[in-house]
């Protein structure tokens, strides 16, 4: 990609969102090798973390969407040229016996190992591991897990990397897979294609045991493959000190040293009951690296008050006709555009769908849907928006009249195992089917105690619009700002938010800016103080700016 005059590397990677080095600042840092720069391959869109360059690569200028190519590669492979010297030399050193090399029909020559990766016994991609540890894989060929085949519906290992998984076979465990890219979460924007995809044959595996390196990156690639498959089958092998991971323990201790600690995997916790030992790495990490902020929300000016912290929720409110809806959405573009964020929609607000997304298109792509005095999005435009949106959005729909919160949260909870969503929205919540029986106050309560154990086990955040109860007008004819307490029903709403916003605008004049009144903040280190920020509103496209 080239925007301004300088190339954006972006590697191999053909979809999705990356992050990169930027070549305006990346040179002149101390830290050279920092990934600063955030890029969305399907729009052109970057951004840099520290020095602020943003815009769109020239690629993209006058077509804003560009469609990407679903279709995949397929390598050619011929797996009978065999193991160079230097290729044995290689594995003998790392104790991996050419017999199961040969298995794993491995080559290797004087310039690279190349490791096939099958499934139904046909290569979908190779990795090639050059000198100096660089590894590369097929330019556009699929991502799938190395070992796709040794997938057994009894138990199986998920591991690292490609030696971890050989390691697990030298040591009688040939039921084990590996991450195609290493750990999930080196980038915390890293596609995870190659587990979208295994799902549907994971989900038939009784058992599974993460085995992946000793390491904060480690601990996040079990955090989140756990979440996804489900911590109720899933158990965690904890190698022995002094060892990153199983080829580490194989070359250190021997089979022995992976037998052991397999028969010694623990269970992951069961909910709401916890040792101290569950928290050690955390506790250390918190001590090391400081607490983490939340993700922005896309406009600079607000993000001192409110980032968006994973396992937290959200209630906004407002005066009628301040764009609730609209706001949500607006942010929820900000997250999907520079987070690849994924979303579970519930939005009786928006009904029918198709007019909710004709207003996330105009978001998406800046102009009006709809003909108007204004350049009108064209039917390309249109065709791209929806495939980025149908990537990062799932609706959720009532199946009858009844839409409870219960309802809900199972639908969000199977959105999270199969497409791995990170938010939730509830449009309004008055538009939910409450059983409020005698104590309306204590359903609330406990509503929204669901909801904030549902944004817990799974990392996501989670946001209910609701309606504040009528307000008085003042002197001047206009609504006064709404504060969390005045939403109807309990003031649970206050109590037991993690964030609160309420936002207030002038209805008669478009051009007075939004008032974003962030009212409540839990963990004011990690997310934002709270306070007043204006944004200035866009009628014709629907998105927010700072001014």
């Amino acid at each position: 990609m080239n925007a301004e005059g300088f190339f954006i590397d972006t590697g191999a990677s053909t979809s999705g969102n990356i992050k990169t080095l930027c070549p305006k600042c990346s040179s002149t840092r101390k830290n050279k090798a920092d990934r600063c720069l955030s890029v969305n391959i399907e729009t052109g869109v970057f951004k840099c973390h520290h020095c602020g360059w943003a815009g769109v690569a020239d690629e993209f200028k006058g077509k804003p969407y560009q469609k990407v190519n679903k279709s995949f590669s397929v390598p050619k492979y011929k797996d009978d040229s065999g193991i160079s010297p230097r290729g044995k030399r290689f594995f003998t050193l790392r104790r991996i016996t050419l017999e199961v090399v040969k298995r794993n029909r491995i080559t290797a020559d004087n310039q690279a190992i190349h490791f096939p990766y099958f499934r139904d016994g046909k290569v979908i991609n190779i990795k090639h591991r050059g000198s100096k540890k660089s590894f590369t894989l097929e330019k556009g060929a699929e991502l799938i897990f190395y070992g796709y085949d040794d997938i057994s519906d009894d138990v199986t290992f998920i591991v690292e990397g490609e030696m971890d998984k050989l390691a697990m076979e030298v040591a009688g465990f040939k039921n084990a897979i590996a991450c195609p890219s290493g750990s999930l979460s080196k980038r915390k924007d890293a596609p995870i294609s190659f587990l979208d995809s295994a799902m549907e044959r994971l989900s038939k595996v009784k058992s599974i045991v993460l085995a992946g390196d000793m390491d904060e990156v480690g601990e996040k690639m079990t955090a989140e493959l756990s979440r996804r498959l489900g911590p109720e089958r899933c158990k965690r092998i904890l190698w022995p000190d002094g060892c990153k991971d199983a080829n580490d323990v194989l070359i250190k201790h021997g089979i022995d040293g992976i037998k052991k600690a397999v028969s010694d995997a623990k269970d992951l916790p069961i909910e709401g009951l916890f040792e101290v030992n569950d928290f050690r790495r955390k506790v250390i990490s918190l001590h090391s690296d400081g607490l983490s902020r939340g993700v922005s929300t896309g406009w600079k000016s607000l993000d001192s008050h409110y980032t968006i912290l994973p396992g937290q929720w959200t209630v906004i409110t407002g005066t009628p006709g301040t764009g609730k809806s609209e706001f949500l959405d607006a942010l929820m573009i900000n997250l999907i555009l520079n987070h690849g964020w994924k979303f579970g929609v519930c939005s009786m607000e928006n009904l029918p769908v198709e007019f909710h997304l004709a207003k996330l298109l105009e978001k998406l792509n800046g102009m009006p849907f709809f003909e108007g005095p204004n350049r009108r999005m064209d039917k390309l435009s249109v065709d791209d928006g929806l495939d980025i949106l149908n990537s990062h959005i799932k609706f959720i729909l009532p199946e009858t009249d009844a839409f409870t919160v219960n309802g809900i949260i199972s639908k969000a909870r199977a959105a999270v195992e199969r497409w791995g969503i990170n938010g939730l929205i509830i449009d309004p919540w008055n538009e939910l089917e409450h059983n409020y029986k005698s104590n309306e106050t204590k359903y609330i309560g406990d509503s929204l105690t669901k909801l904030r154990r549902f944004a817990r086990t799974t990392d996501c955040h989670v946001w209910i619009v609701a309606h504040p109860t009528k307000l008085q007008k003042g002197l001047d004819g206009r609504y006064g700002v709404a504060t969390l307490y005045d939403i109807s029903g309990s003031a649970n709403w206050f109590n037991k938010a993690d964030c609160g916003i309420s936002l207030w605008r002038d209805t008669s004049d478009n051009s007075v800016p939004v008032q974003i009144h962030v009212q409540k903040i839990r963990f004011q280190k990690q997310v934002g103080r709270p306070g007043m920020e204006e944004l200035r509103y866009n009628p014709i496209n629907g998105r927010y700016s700072d001014i």
